[in-house]
């Protein structure tokens, strides 16, 4: 890459930033008026508000916080193929209120809410999966971050929910715990992309890996930090091939920037990236996608 790298980069990390993106082409296709929507697990949060909040024109979305590939070709299906969208479980009835078993809310408090009746709930869906296909079809850029590759499903037609199921709802004769393999997780990603750019053509993807690590895991066997780097390796792995196959889709190396220096960019918590790291980042998209 011939760009040079500003200093402030360099002195975030132990090894250089300009060194680590050396060799590293990207394509400047992005303008402040390019209609984007980042989807994705909580870190998908952080670049969408620092997009709104620096005038680029991102997108309301209505899937909520969404962990792994799975749940992300769900919502496309819903989108586009919402007659072929037929789970076992539609609803999951919680004090009352009908909820959806397969959205989490952006507030992190439980599913999305669709009313207090069935047929409630079956319009706000139908209304849903129109906004949804609405705004997939208007983007000029997707911005996907995968986190997990971990979930919980229904036996009988492996969909999956957005958490283990509550306690109330849990049936082990109905429910199960799964890791996506490798082979899944590109399965997931090339579907859910040729499937929105048989529909939106000029569509280009950013896919990118969460740094934000797993704090509980369903493994029986091994501890949320080794879940962790199973998960991420998996993660970054099917990305890379998914990118090197399909020539819409780009890659933003936040995953390695924060990994680089874990002590620097992470909160107290050993969770979340600081603020700073998420200027750092989007730094770098600015100098790599944006023109």
């Amino acid at each position: 890459m011939a760009r040079a790298y500003r200093n402030t980069y360099a002195q975030a990390c132990p090894y250089p930033l300009e060194s680590m993106l050396a060799g590293f082409a990207a394509e400047k296709f992005i303008t402040r008026e390019t209609p984007i929507i980042a989807i994705g697990s909580c870190f998908a949060q952080h670049l969408s508000e620092w997009l709104q909040g620096h005038g680029y024109n991102c997108l309301p979305h209505p899937w909520g916080v969404i962990y792994n590939p799975q749940n992300l070709r769900q919502f496309v299906q819903q989108a586009f193929e919402p007659e072929t969208w037929n789970p076992v479980d539609p609803y999951w009835i919680m004090k009352g209120q009908y909820c959806d078993p397969y959205r989490k809310d952006d507030s992190h408090t439980g599913p999305y809410p669709l009313g207090a009746s069935e047929e409630e709930a079956s319009a706000r869906l139908a209304e849903y999966r129109q906004t949804s296909r609405s705004i997939f079809e208007k983007a000029g850029l997707a911005v996907f971050t995968l986190g997990l590759t971990e979930l919980w499903r229904n036996k009988a037609d492996h969909n999956a929910y957005f958490q283990i199921p509550y306690p109330h709802l849990y049936d082990e004769r109905r429910h199960e715990f799964h890791d996506l393999s490798f082979s899944e997780v590109v399965e997931s990603l090339r579907w859910s992309i040729e499937t929105l750019t048989s529909h939106n053509p000029g569509l280009k993807v950013l896919l990118s890996v969460s740094p934000i690590p797993l704090h509980i895991t369903f493994r029986d066997h091994l501890g949320p930090y080794i879940a962790t780097q199973f998960s991420k390796s998996t993660l970054h792995a099917a990305v890379l091939e998914i990118i090197n196959t399909m020539d819409n889709v780009h890659y933003m190396p936040s995953y390695e920037i924060v990994r680089n220096d874990p002590g620097a960019h992470y909160l107290a918590d050993g969770r979340h990236v600081r603020q700073e790291t998420v200027e750092l980042i989007m730094n770098v998209f600015k100098d790599l996608y944006v023109k």
